[in-house]
């Protein structure tokens, strides 16, 4: 299938399901694609405030206090998922200076994926961690990239807001507050061949 050259690029964000050393591995990647590139020269969220969030991570990792080390991570998450938008903003929907940042280009070959369908029969259950909700749930044929959404019930307003991504049948939903209840949705998008 050929792509539509007038699709703006997107830099993948497959890394926000990473463990901690996968996501290393790839941070530092990205800081040396991204360290002195002229295309990048200012990212949203800078490298020594990450570098810094890292330290504390490993601190809390090494104290043994696993909740506050997977908050931490969640943020340098938030960081990079920032940085990788500022890549798309500043890449020029060039490939070439796209993957320069290490960031890879997202599955679709860019522009927004044609929404396929909501999931079907959609489980969810208390994570394993206070604060976090585990789905579970079947993927539509075609789907490469499943986004969950969470809101509070009692908003009148259905404001959904963006809450986890996956690439396979199960997400996890952080940040929760133990004891309210929310509507939850998740959301297949891909491109059929």
């Amino acid at each position: 299938m050929a792509l539509n050259p007038n699709t703006p690029l997107k830099a993948s964000l497959a890394f926000m399901e990473f463990g901690r050393a996968k996501l290393l591995d790839l941070y530092y990647l990205i800081f040396e694609g991204m360290d002195g590139n002229p295309a990048f020269p200012l990212p949203p969220a800078a490298f020594p405030d990450i570098d810094k969030k890292i330290k504390q991570m490993y601190g809390f990792v090494n104290k043994k206090d696993f909740v506050s080390a997977l908050v931490m991570l969640d943020s340098i998450k938030d960081d990079m998922r920032t940085n990788a938008t500022y890549v798309q903003a500043n890449c020029g929907n060039d490939l070439p200076t796209l993957l320069s940042s290490n960031y890879g280009e997202a599955k679709q070959g860019g522009g927004k994926s044609p929404v396929i369908t909501q999931v079907l029969n959609l489980v969810p259950s208390n994570g394993r961690l206070s604060g976090t909700i585990d789905l579970v749930y079947d993927v539509p044929k075609g789907a490469h990239l499943l986004e969950g959404y969470a809101k509070l019930h009692a908003d009148t307003e259905d404001k959904f807001a963006f809450a986890g991504s996956s690439d396979n049948k199960s997400m996890l939903i952080e940040k929760q507050v133990k004891g309210t209840e929310i509507d939850i949705y998740v959301q297949a998008k891909g491109t059929l061949g």
